[in-house]
């Protein structure tokens, strides 16, 4: 009997260079038995993803494995120039099983969204965006239903948030709590300005 992997890597590094981050997924694809048949998992399998942080020294930092769900899968991460990492983790093939953790330098979860599958968007979450002192982070959900998806915006320190009222593209966020958006107005049938908004005020617990 033969066991068919797929191996997958993704890596991030901090715009001022002191830190990476290596996501690696491994997922079992299918099984070939001694007589040449084939059972295929189609994405439910057994499988694991790990997040690794080194410094620019090469040091790893900490290791995150996850392996919950059906189909863990490294699917979309970003990194703020202190260190803080955000990760979203699909557990499984269904679409709106995703959830977003965050940690900090030592290792420590400090968010984790939703806390359970059954509260995710329909369509999945990505287009993640962060300040650069890793306080502030933006992240698309619902992306795969243009009528559903939404920006959901996080203080990673207080762990307060706000769901926008528009399908906002953010271009850049500030450490001061204020994100370069535009949007598609569907009233109008065209795309809005570009404007800077001030988030933070709409941060709730």
């Amino acid at each position: 009997m033969k066991i068919r992997r797929q191996i997958s890597k993704n890596a991030k590094i901090s715009e001022n260079g002191k830190y990476a981050v290596i996501g690696t997924g491994i997922g079992t694809i299918d099984v070939i038995n001694n007589d040449g048949t084939e059972i295929s998992f189609r994405g439910e399998g057994p499988s694991e993803s790990r997040l690794e942080l080194l410094d620019n020294n090469g040091n790893v930092l900490w290791e995150k494995k996850f392996v919950e769900g059906r189909c863990p899968n490294f699917m979309d991460c970003i990194i703020a120039q202190n260190g803080i990492v955000a990760v979203i983790i699909g557990k499984g093939i269904e679409i709106g099983e995703d959830i977003l953790h965050a940690y900090n330098t030592n290792g420590d979860e400090i968010l984790v969204y939703p806390k359970k599958i059954g509260e995710a968007y329909p369509g999945g979450a990505g287009d993640m965006r962060i300040s650069p002192n890793g306080r502030y982070l933006a992240v698309q959900v619902g992306f795969l239903y243009p009528t559903a998806s939404k920006k959901v915006f996080f203080d990673l320190q207080s762990g307060s948030l706000w769901k926008a009222d528009k399908p906002y593209v953010v271009y850049e966020i500030t450490n001061e709590g204020q994100a370069k958006v535009d949007y598609y107005d569907a009233d109008k049938k065209k795309l809005s300005a570009t404007e800077t908004i001030d988030f933070k005020k709409y941060l709730e617990e």
